[in-house]
């Protein structure tokens, strides 16, 4: 939080212009800004994701891995992304938000 306040002290015009659009525009500027940012300044410390973070590539075989993830909630962060080997989409994209809605019933305030 602290490196992001520092962030968003020296490029205020910039980030908040990024703020100000309903959808993404090339020049916006990206999450990345707080990665390389660290890296740069010498402030960047890695760390292993694998004990707290996921990513799927989804697809048809691997549909099933994604809804346990889910379900179980163990994992803190999930990335699904979306890949050229979906022959089923609507049964995917089902699958998932059944098992999103089953931990997440009611819409957030950002939804409403």
């Amino acid at each position: 939080k602290k490196r992001m306040s520092e962030i968003w002290d020296k490029l205020y015009i910039d980030l908040d212009e990024t703020c100000s659009h309903r959808f993404r525009s090339a020049e916006d500027i990206n999450q990345y800004i707080f990665r390389f940012w660290n890296i740069l300044t010498g402030k960047f410390h890695p760390t292993n994701f694998d004990k707290y973070a996921k990513f799927i590539a989804i697809n048809d075989d691997n549909v099933r891995i994604a809804e346990k993830v889910i379900k179980e909630q163990k994992i803190k962060i999930l990335c699904i992304n979306d890949s050229k080997n979906v022959q089923n989409f609507d049964k995917i994209k089902n699958t998932i938000n059944t098992a999103l809605e089953e931990i997440f019933p009611e819409k957030s305030s950002f939804e409403l």
